[in-house]
């Protein structure tokens, strides 16, 4: 899990884990 290492993934990978919206 990359929480800070990519955080532009993460949101697009997972929108609700870092941007609920």
């Amino acid at each position: 899990m990359r929480d800070m290492g990519e955080p532009k993934l993460k949101i697009v990978a997972m929108p609700s884990d870092t941007n609920p919206a």
